[in-house]
């Protein structure tokens, strides 16, 4: 079989896992010194905005730290029913910061409450955010992502919509390369790591594009 191209080789797992840990623990000592400062000095309003924002850019380092290190070294999948609409408004939650930013309407899916699917549940709600990060990203501002689910045989489809210009060939062939991005900001992990927990689910993750646009699906097995 294949190697899977959105996981990583052990040598390579081993060295992003290792650099990681070393990084978060020295970034550690920086976060606890510039909360030490927060407490107990008295600031002009101007040094205490330039403090928060070195706090703020911490907390968004240690946060690609943390996607390295949950793509380097991931979890085995506690697999278990959950209601879809709970895996939906976590999802959600993990991307709301982002959705505000753009101004961006997220049309739920219509019957998830009757809708059962076999995964991780923290991993499971990951691997969506991921999705509807990807969407939020392509969208304009004050954009429309849908979403919609369906049952088809013993799987649950969840469908992301989004409505930017698409994907170019190249974006469409290396989608799932770890790393590959187009977007200003972020590792262009996501992708990667939402097929790569899919599939540890016995699901699988699809897209297909056009110039109005990008649909993911996300299949995962049904609970019943």
């Amino acid at each position: 079989m294949a190697a899977d191209a959105s996981e990583p080789s052990q040598d390579l797992a081993r060295f992003a896992s290792a650099l990681s840990h070393e990084l978060r623990n020295r970034l550690s000592s920086v976060k606890i010194t510039l909360q030490t400062l927060e407490r107990h000095l008295s600031l002009e309003e101007k040094d205490a905005r330039r403090l928060a924002i070195a706090l703020g850019q911490v907390g968004a380092i240690d946060e690609l730290l943390t996607e390295v290190l949950d793509w380097a070294r991931p979890l085995p999948p506690s697999i278990r029913p959950v209601q879809l609409s709970l895996l939906v408004d976590e999802a959600l939650a993990l991307v709301q910061p982002l959705l505000l930013e753009k101004n961006l309407r997220v049309e739920p899916p219509e019957g998830a409450e009757a809708l059962t699917v076999l995964v991780d549940p923290s991993q499971g709600a990951r691997a969506l955010a991921d999705l509807l990060r990807a969407a939020a990203e392509a969208s304009a501002e004050s954009g429309l992502v849908e979403l919609s689910a369906r049952r088809s045989g013993r799987t649950v489809q969840l469908a992301v919509q989004d409505h930017g210009p698409g994907l170019g060939a190249e974006e469409r062939a290396r989608a799932f390369d770890p790393f590959f991005t187009r977007q200003p900001r972020g590792l262009g992990l996501g992708l990667a790591r939402a097929r790569a927990i899919a599939r540890r689910c016995q699901g699988e993750l699809d897209l297909s594009s056009d110039p109005t646009g990008t649909l993911a699906t996300l299949t995962l097995p049904g609970a019943r």
